[in-house]
């Protein structure tokens, strides 16, 4: 870790201007948590941070974690202990498991005996030698936009994803790619190249 050294005021007032090493110059704004820092005022600086993380509402959390975002990115940009983040997540999790589940489930064929996604996407998977268990199933859903359910599986030179759109109140279910209408279609499509 490189050190920075203190070189002046900044104009303004109210930041720090410092020096790496290397000369290049770095400005730091000066804020109560830094005032604490430099006091060593640890109950100060507890009662910011809990300050901050009441800051962000439990609902903007899990909207965050809802659209994809990890445990750890939501952390870091809003500047909250991981297991702050992950009290929430409980709740996300499952209704993204339950989606992914609704999603396999579906039968886009008309028949009462056509197979479901979950078992299309296995059998054209066992074509191309990929196991049906290997495939990680993801959904998210960003305020006020459709789930978008992902499958991601290795198969021939790397790594390939599938996506869809769904609706949970129709139950409409969408391709995104040509990789999910391959794998979800009902018309048999032919195998898409393993490099297309």
């Amino acid at each position: 870790m490189d050190e920075l050294e203190l070189v002046r005021l900044h104009e303004d007032g109210e930041h720090l201007v410092l020096r790496a090493t290397g000369g290049a110059q770095f400005v730091l704004p000066i804020t109560e948590a830094l005032r604490a820092a430099v006091r060593r005022d640890r109950p100060h600086l507890e009662h910011l941070r809990a300050e901050g993380e009441r800051n962000l509402a439990p609902r903007e959390i899990q909207a965050r974690l809802r659209a994809g975002d990890s445990v750890e990115a939501v952390a870091e940009a809003a500047g909250l202990g991981v297991e702050h983040v992950r009290r929430f997540a409980g709740p996300v999790v499952a209704e993204q498991e339950y989606v992914v589940e609704r999603v396999r489930g579906l039968r886009p064929g008309h028949d009462e005996d056509s197979p479901t996604v979950g078992e299309l996407v296995a059998q054209r998977l066992a074509a191309r030698d990929v196991d049906a268990a290997a495939v990680a199933w993801t959904a998210a859903r960003a305020h006020g936009s459709p789930w978008v359910v992902t499958a991601t599986f290795e198969a021939g030179t790397g790594e390939r994803t599938a996506r869809w759109t769904y609706d949970p109140a129709t139950r409409a279910l969408q391709a995104l790619d040509d990789e999910a209408r391959w794998l979800s279609g009902t018309d048999a499509p032919r195998d898409p190249a393993p490099g297309a």
